[in-house]
């Protein structure tokens, strides 16, 4: 009887250890995933502000080449030869 009693109550134990070390993995694996996405946010941020200064960049290149190609228009340049100045196609050009 006192055996028994004895097994029964470490056979609690032992499943609230086993479901304590469960709910310790799950903590450390939430953890792991949050530091996880924590190092990974600044990069993430940053390629993102990159892209963005990237296509900004162009964004402004593109502008100075027509602002560019708008004068030479102007002042009577002939197209084709504008379009091979800047790069710009005649379709571009026309529209300036």
């Amino acid at each position: 009887m006192f055996d028994a009693l004895v097994e029964s109550v470490l056979a609690d134990k032992r499943q609230a250890v086993q479901q304590a070390k469960e709910e310790a993995r799950q903590e450390w694996e939430k953890a792991w995933q949050e530091r996880e996405r924590a190092w990974q946010e600044p990069a993430r941020a940053t390629r993102q502000a990159q892209d963005r200064g990237f296509w900004d960049r162009d964004r402004a290149i593109r502008q100075e080449k027509q602002e560019g190609a708008r004068r030479l228009k102007q002042m009577g340049v002939s197209p084709d030869i504008i379009a091979a100045g800047f790069g710009l196609t005649l379709e571009e050009i026309e529209r300036l």
